[in-house]
């Protein structure tokens, strides 16, 4: 295999990472990089300088930019511009390019999923659930390959897509962090967990 050069398509605000799911992409993409070229194309809220890796905030702001046509032009500009030789689509919205991308360039495109998307939505009540669970139905199956975050929405995509085990892994959510809590950040922590909860000290 030649040189691998990976381009992430993030649809939604990451950069500044301040909440887990935004630091889940970030910092997965920020470690990758330390191992592989890694450019991002992202929604326009981003903020580059965040980023150890390269950053192009050319997507639209907001979730309907998923079904323009013209967005996806942009995603496979990227990948003839970057010279990618795999695609990762963070979420299901995207994975219709992912499969475009595929069949005009050959490039292999890699799903991350952070959840069961329709059950979130479904369990909210939107009336356009079924139409996401075809979508992301398809998505793992076609994928090149799948990273979820738990083994059992491994397993519920196993069971309720039809997806073949052996195009799935499970990528757990990392931590940023140099070495262990140190004996003071381990009583610092202690201490505010006990006062948010009155937890007495002899727990």
């Amino acid at each position: 295999m030649g040189k691998v050069h990976i381009l992430s398509v993030v649809w939604y605000r990451v950069l500044p990472a301040r909440f887990g799911g935004q630091k889940g992409i970030a910092e997965f993409n920020a470690f990758l990089s330390e191992h592989l070229p890694v450019s991002c194309i992202c929604s326009a809220d981003n903020d580059p300088s965040y980023a150890s890796y390269e950053v192009e905030n050319v997507l639209p702001e907001g979730k309907w930019q998923v079904i323009n046509p013209v967005n996806w032009r942009k995603i496979l500009a990227a990948i003839k511009r970057t010279g990618a030789t795999h695609l990762i689509v963070e979420h299901c919205y995207y994975a219709l390019t992912g499969g475009i991308a595929k069949r005009m360039f050959g490039t292999p495109w890699i799903l991350h999923e952070h959840n069961i998307e329709y059950l979130r939505f479904r369990e909210l009540k939107r009336w356009w659930w079924p139409l996401l669970r075809m979508l992301e139905s398809w998505a793992c199956r076609n994928a090149s390959l799948v990273l979820f975050k738990t083994e059992s929405d491994r397993r519920h995509a196993i069971e309720h897509f039809s997806m073949k085990p052996e195009q799935s892994i499970v990528v757990p959510f990392g931590i940023a962090r140099d070495g262990r809590p140190t004996k003071e950040e381990k009583e610092k922590s202690a201490l505010e967990i006990r006062q948010r909860h009155g937890i007495a000290e002899d727990t």
